[in-house]
């Protein structure tokens, strides 16, 4: 088959600048003239979501701190095989992922989206998903590229970062994974580096990836991160999405006829472009998107979930729980009859069917009887409407959509079932939102309580909405539209109002919206609560104190954890650690799980004798907590960031979020994680690379290897012992000592690791390589990384672990 980077000369101008900019959301343009072929990409790192929320659900895998947590890239790779498939289904050929920002601030939004705090553990990782995407077809696009580490206004803030952490820090993974994977695209971030946009940052594009790392595939914008015509053409971004242009498309038309670009400059990008499209090699149209609900892929969900959750302490060896002796279970919490399975923004997809806590825990305790409290709330906004509770007039599940081409909801309505009971987007007729044609939105249905009483009603929307019962206004986000921090960064703050329903009755609930013209994404949230009982942390005290054991499942919530805005805190929402504290009064021997993607105070923690982070774990989150619960599985995660006791003692505390001129100085250098701990003396909860199973490992005995070559700068053996009567998991990690570590130096940095299965009274051995490339270090007089004579290495189960660590010589 001829190759497409051929077509190059026989491209017109025109031609060409058509196919820099999208053509519409997730697409880029098609030229069946010149036998080009359009180009579909999908979000996101943890599932293949499609173009839209209303064709076939998506297989939703562990979040991306959940790939962190298991260290351990084989199977990281494994789940890279399984989203290749996934996006085959949806019909595209690149997958907007992984992101390899680091968790810079335990705050950050969408830390549940980022391996690691850690350089070398993130490049580990991104180098095992994108080889396996890739090896299947599917181009990887790693973000985004560089310092979009953090929420707090994204679009305009600027990150400004020294050479030295620039490089050793925040480049490093996408360094290793240019160098040892090749992706075929990669993302260029909103933000700015250093007073440069990233989208025209020509230091940072040409010169340095593209020139001196000599990277061959194709930079894509974030969706409207490209902020001008002749510096993006000039700076190195290769590809504007989404569709229709913002700065390319005519401007850069006119760009080249003043004379302020030439065509010629566009040839490098149009090389790249067609070259992707050489790499992927797609079917010439767009196919329609499908969803397949596959065991095999349930099956490597819950095994990867378990290698995920952390178990941060154990006292007393109260879990696993038996089954055999379980006779009265109380499962209890927020999360527990509904878990956070993933996070928000573009993180979500529209999951299968997922199996909740609850669900799990009841079929992993058959025999015992259960009893369930919520005990508290942990949701930001009104949670959404209740599955089942809402019908279309015609009887259907669900609302009818109307979608109109006018403001005013007149003209002839495209009418569709809207398969979501709390979010609804603007499609049109080509099921393609934010550029749809279609103005504005009708969502009716009929709803039916099971609760009396007086309920809460919520909307949030890119644009003005309002929702009616019965007719009569009673949410207005219209006259009183609001600019918030919600979705995206564009959407109002929530709208709130009550109402009194009567259980079983039927209400018609009317929900309208209109677009807001300067945004090209437009999404509508809505809500209504469901009452608690009077004194819900007193009843969940009661179960707990009446049952043989007890499950206590705190967390956080997409409404938190998400794209678009930092977290303000580190506090659990709503009354939970109240409802932690009665529980474990209550009951002493409770577990706790903590379903969250990012650290989180816990001031109960001593007094807990068991405490389980199960992250964001996919779509069989419920019967892997049964699994882990029950002893079925271990959970043989290590933690991917410190978990600090306070947000106070975190790196970037006294500089986060920025001065008022949008400057975010990042002054801990490279003293990023759990470096800044270790040189500052300050204690952590829990410290980097900790967990400990349900093994007893200890560190036997480690040595060096002398002169290994082929780019390996150390290697290790390492025999490692299991004490416990059963076969475990563990992390073997290695860190280098910084030889006359300066003050803004870090004393020690991960530098290798590997997970090895150790059996029951037994040992294992195993070997280590420490790269080159991850020993060394910028040098500001040289300009180039390399690696400082007269390094030792430390090999230990954690960055604290210094009672078991090994020391060994270069």
């Amino acid at each position: 088959m001829p190759s497409y980077t051929e077509k190059l000369s026989s491209l017109s101008l025109s031609q060409k600048i058509l196919l820099l900019s999208g053509e519409n959301s997730w697409a880029t343009p098609g030229i069946p003239e010149a036998g080009i072929p359009p180009l579909k990409v999908t979000d996101g790192p943890v599932g293949a979501r499609g173009a839209s929320l209303t064709a076939g659900a998506s297989a939703c895998f562990p979040a991306g701190v959940s790939a962190g947590a298991m260290w351990n890239p084989d199977l990281v790779a494994e789940m890279g095989r399984a989203l290749a498939a996934e996006a085959k289904l949806k019909g595209a050929y690149v997958l907007l992922g992984p992101m390899i920002n680091l968790q810079r601030t335990p705050i950050g939004g969408r830390n549940f989206e980022c391996f690691s705090e850690d350089p070398h553990l993130t490049a580990e990782l991104a180098i095992a998903y994108v080889n396996a995407l890739q090896a299947e077809g599917i181009g990887a696009c790693p973000k985004h590229y560089v310092g979009n580490d953090t929420e707090y206004r994204r679009h305009d803030i600027s990150s400004n970062i020294d050479d030295a952490t620039l490089h050793d820090v925040y480049l490093h993974p996408f360094e290793r994974l240019v160098k040892e994977a090749n992706p075929w695209t990669i993302m260029a971030a909103y933000n700015a580096v250093n007073g440069v946009s990233m989208c025209s940052h020509e230091d940072l594009l040409i010169n340095l990836l593209k020139d001196q790392w000599g990277y061959d595939g194709l930079v894509i914008s974030d969706w409207r991160a490209a902020k001008d015509t002749v510096d993006c053409v000039k700076g190195g971004l290769d590809l504007e999405m989404p569709g229709p242009s913002d700065v390319w498309g005519d401007k850069l038309h006119t760009a080249i006829e003043n004379g302020d670009v030439s065509e010629s400059d566009l040839d490098d990008k149009i090389t790249r472009y067609l070259r992707l499209l050489d790499r992927v090699r797609p079917k010439p149209e767009l196919v329609p998107e499908t969803g397949v609900d596959k065991p095999e892929d349930r099956a490597l969900i819950r095994r990867a979930a378990a290698e995920a959750m952390v178990l941060l302490k154990n006292d007393d060896q109260i879990l696993p729980f038996d089954p055999a002796k379980v006779k009265k279970l109380a499962i209890i919490g927020p999360n527990a009859a509904v878990g956070q399975t993933m996070g928000g923004g573009s993180a979500t997809v529209n999951s299968h069917p997922p199996v909740h806590p609850l669900a799990g825990l009841t079929a992993a305790f058959p025999d015992s009887e259960i009893i369930h409290s919520v005990g508290c709330t942990s949701y930001r906004f009104v949670p959404t409407f209740e599955e089942g509770s809402i019908a279309t007039p015609q009887g259907v599940p669900f609302f009818l959509k109307e979608e109109f081409e006018t403001d005013d909801f007149s003209g002839e309505p495209i009418l569709s079932p809207w398969p979501n009971v709390g979010i609804a987007l603007l499609m049109g007729k080509n099921g393609d939102h934010g550029d749809s044609g279609t103005k504005s939105m009708r969502l009716t249905g009929n709803y039916t309580p099971t609760h009396n009483g007086l309920r809460q009603l919520g909307l949030v929307s890119i644009g003005r909405s309002r929702m009616m019962v019965d007719d009569e206004l009673v949410v207005d986000n219209w006259d009183n539209w609001t600019q918030g921090t919600t979705l995206f960064g564009y959407g109002s703050e929530e709208a709130r109002a009550d109402y009194t329903f009567e259980a079983g009755q039927t209400y018609k609930i009317t929900i309208e919206y209109t677009h807001a013209r300067e945004r090209g994404i437009q999404i509508l949230r809505f809500g209504i609560n469901t009452p608690l009982d009077d004194d819900p942390i007193a009843k969940a005290a009661q179960a707990a104190a009446d049952a043989d054991e007890a499950i206590l499942i705190l967390g956080s919530h997409a409404d938190w954890e998400s794209e678009g805005c930092d977290r303000e805190s580190m506090e659990l929402p709503g009354h939970q650690n109240e409802l932690a504290e009665a529980v474990l009064a209550a009951n002493p021997n409770t577990a706790i799980i903590v379903n969250v993607g990012s650290p989180v105070s816990m001031p109960w923690y001593d007094k807990a004798k068991s405490v389980l982070i199960s992250w964001f774990p996919g779509e069989e989150m419920g019967n892997t907590i049964g699994d882990v619960v029950s002893g079925a599985s271990e959970p043989s995660g290590r933690l991917p960031f410190t978990w600090p006791k306070r947000l106070e003692d975190h790196p970037c505390y006294s500089t986060y979020p920025g001065s008022d001129d949008l400057q975010m100085l990042y002054s801990e250098g490279r003293l990023c994680g759990h470096r800044w701990y270790e040189k500052n003396g300050i204690e952590p909860l829990a410290a980097f690379g900790s967990g400990i199973g349900y093994g007893d490992v200890q560190i036997d005995a480690a040595s060096a290897i002398n002169n290994p070559a082929n780019g390996v700068s150390a290697r290790l053996t390492v025999t490692v012992k299991n004490s416990a009567s059963r076969d475990t998991l563990t992390t073997v990690q290695v860190y280098a000592e910084t030889p006359n570590a300066g003050p803004s130096e870090p004393d020690r940095r991960l530098v290798g690791f590997k997970k090895v299965l150790i059996p029951a009274k037994g040992e294992t051995t195993t070997t280590i390589d420490v790269l080159e490339t991850s020993l060394a270090e910028w040098d500001n007089e040289t300009r180039v990384r390399k690696v400082r004579p007269g390094n030792s290495f430390k090999v230990g189960l954690s960055s604290a672990d210094y009672a078991s660590m090994a020391i060994v010589e270069e």
